[in-house]
């Protein structure tokens, strides 16, 4: 197992890398204060909990969601967090398709090429072992709308927002088993919408975490599934 250094939040971030040269990395800072980024292979641990922030980007002045997913290795803690990418929807996908027998899991993230580009790919165990999808390719297609041009009938990008739904929503019913509540169906809407619902700013100083967070989002989604 390897190690990571801690930092003074009270979790270390591992964020997602996608363009070039997909893989996971971590930021901290060094003597002089400057942030250095340190690649890492894996992250290891046990789920503890999911949880779901907001934030303005910075470059599209856009409201991006962030998932934040709590592992747990003995000492330390990591958050991995990302946008809702096609490398987010896979270990989401992953994650849920454990469900009761999630345990021990170890997260990576690596480049795969297909044709002349190359895509973030998911290695994934629980326990030790590969485990299978919630959702199949043809599943995650009927949540995904084309958009195609209206003059030329060519397909221009997707629309995840239906697929992102349903893992958000099978999301809060796990960490709700996780953190020993209860996520009742007649409550799950309500849940959703106070997630999602912005908070009034309060003044406060800006944490480690916040920082990195300006630092790394960089989203892409070129797979239609």
């Amino acid at each position: 197992m390897w190690i990571i250094r801690k930092n003074e939040v009270n979790g270390t971030f591992v964020k997602i890398r996608s363009k070039t040269n997909p893989h996971l990395f971590i930021s901290t800072k060094n003597e002089k204060g400057e942030w250095i980024d340190e690649d890492i292979s894996a992250v290891e641990g046990n789920i503890t909990g999911i949880y779901f922030k907001s934030h303005i980007s910075s470059e599209t002045k856009k409201e991006i969601e962030m998932v934040n997913i709590k592992i747990q290795d003995w000492d330390d803690l990591f958050i991995l967090q990302s946008a809702w990418t096609f490398a987010l929807r896979n270990i989401a996908n992953c994650v849920l398709g454990c469900w009761e027998k999630l345990g021990r899991v170890r997260i990576g993230v690596y480049g795969k090429q297909n044709g002349d580009k190359i895509f973030p790919a998911i290695s994934f165990k629980n326990n030790w072992e590969r485990t299978n999808w919630l959702l199949d390719i043809e599943q995650q297609k009927e949540m995904t709308t084309a958009i195609t041009n209206t003059k030329t009938g060519e397909i221009q990008s997707y629309d995840y927002s239906d697929l992102n739904e349903f893992f958000k929503k099978k999301l809060i019913e796990l960490n709700a088993r996780l953190t020993g509540g209860q996520a009742e169906e007649d409550d799950l809407d309500t849940f959703l919408a106070e997630a999602e619902e912005p908070k009034a700013e309060e003044p406060k100083k800006v944490s480690v975490a916040e920082t990195i967070k300006s630092r790394t989002s960089e989203i892409v989604d070129e797979l239609p599934f």
